[in-house]
């Protein structure tokens, strides 16, 4: 629980009122839900944080991407070498 929801849980409470009860109540199952199903995932990948997810799905997305750019040019046939035009898609180097 932070600063931010101690000081603003009256203010929210005097704005909309018993609705944020709802709110309150729910909060422990979402945090055993949490911790029950992204805590052992990240202990598996052996990061920490949500940052370093996001950058090992980014780093694994931008390799699936050059490994199927190099795929499309070998399917449709184009070759760099004597073609006209260079492939749409060039990798500079592979992963």
């Amino acid at each position: 629980m932070s600063a931010i929801t101690l000081l603003g849980t009256p203010a929210e409470m005097y704005v909309n009122g018993t609705q944020y009860v709802l709110l309150v109540l729910s909060y422990p199952f979402v945090m055993a839900a949490t911790a029950g199903w992204y805590i052992p995932v990240f202990y598996q990948m052996g990061v920490t944080t949500s940052y370093e997810v996001a950058t090992l799905m980014s780093a694994l997305l931008a390799i699936g991407l050059s490994s199927a750019t190099s795929s499309c040019s070998t399917w449709s046939g184009a070759s760099t070498s004597g073609s006209a035009s260079p492939p749409l898609f060039a990798s500079s180097s592979k992963w």
